[in-house]
């Protein structure tokens, strides 16, 4: 238990600078000389990527890279190269977020992005980061061949403290705190009540993507059975100690609510629906690129178009409904 609080601990943590610099982000919308403030941690966020970078690339240079423990008796070797390389991109690529002709550009492709404004500017920046850290990730357990092979479960402490640690990312970038009162996020998210019709899209929807499910999946183990054991061997090895009611209403819940708030709440408005939907999908690290990444873009998608027509809280039901029924069929460890 004291392992699993102290891992719990740990994902708050990481989350914490992005919370801190989303509402430093929104509070320079009224007072501009935060911006500078907001951005300098940026700035240092990234330079810890390109330290990271520095060092992935200076480990390839050596006869002897070392791994590190990824837990009692499970030593991990990175690829250093890749590691080296997404590190120093990673880092390189936030900064340009905040650099006037990328905002310029991001304006003249999204619609609703304002170059001038600095808490959209920073999103770029997260954005950035979150393609990063997937790669990153990637590159620190290798490939999913050899992720399949590892023995790391996850826990209900670290899905509850995950969940917890994304809503608050998403509401406080949308200005919880700091410009707007609980009501006036509610409907900047775009949480609507729960309606009879609202019950109706959800339930439709979940037994459209359970159906899409079935057919990808058929598909797909008739192309390339080889790669479909081996992304399910992967979700059973991450999440074979969740796979009961509680595990999956855990899953379910904070999945859900975390998600939803950021992508389609927070990020489809400014970012639109495609982009959004591709960093959902790059987010299921897990799947790596593979069929499976492909599936939550077009989900992702199905769930931007339910959220312009019926808002934020059928997009909740689906995707916990969703989550959960597919947890719940996943074939026991």
């Amino acid at each position: 238990m004291g392992q699993d609080l102290l891992q719990a601990l740990t994902i708050l943590g990481a989350l914490m600078p992005f919370v801190v610099i989303l509402a430093m982000a929104n509070l320079s919308l009224r007072m501009p000389g935060l911006r500078w403030l907001a951005y300098g941690m940026v700035f240092v966020l990234s330079g810890g990527f390109l330290l990271m970078g520095a060092g992935g690339l200076a480990a390839t240079q050596v006869k002897w890279a070392p791994g590190y423990m990824l837990g009692p008796g499970l030593e991990v070797t990175p690829n250093w190269l890749s590691l080296g390389i997404w590190g120093m991109i990673t880092g390189v690529g936030a900064l340009l977020a905040l650099t006037r002709p990328v905002r310029a550009l991001a304006g003249r492709m999204l619609p609703a992005f304002d170059p001038d404004n600095p808490l959209h500017a920073i999103s770029l920046s997260f954005a950035a980061f979150l393609v990063g850290l997937t790669a990153i990730q990637l590159a620190l357990l290798g490939d999913l061949e050899h992720l399949a092979d590892r023995d790391i479960r996850l826990g209900f402490a670290e899905i509850w403290a995950q969940g917890i640690g994304l809503t608050l990312v998403g509401l406080v970038g949308v200005g919880l705190w700091t410009r707007r009162n609980l009501r006036e996020v509610a409907q900047r998210l775009g949480v609507t009540k729960v309606t009879g019709k609202v019950l109706l899209v959800s339930a439709v929807s979940i037994a459209a993507f359970m159906g899409l499910d079935l057919a990808w999946t058929g598909a797909w183990e008739r192309l390339d059975p080889q790669g479909l054991d081996v992304v399910s061997r992967v979700s059973k090895m991450l999440f074979g100690d969740l796979i009961n009611l509680p595990g999956a209403l855990s899953i379910g819940i904070t999945a859900a609510i975390s998600e939803e708030i950021i992508y389609r709440g927070a990020l489809q408005p400014r970012f639109g629906l495609m982009l959004t939907a591709a960093l959902f999908a790059v987010s299921h690290v897990q799947y790596g690129l593979s069929p499976a990444a492909v599936e939550v873009f077009i989900i992702g998608l199905a769930l931007g178009v339910i959220r312009r027509r019926y808002g934020l809280t059928a997009c909740m039901l689906i995707h916990f409904g969703y989550n959960t029924l597919n947890l719940l069929l996943l074939p026991p460890r």
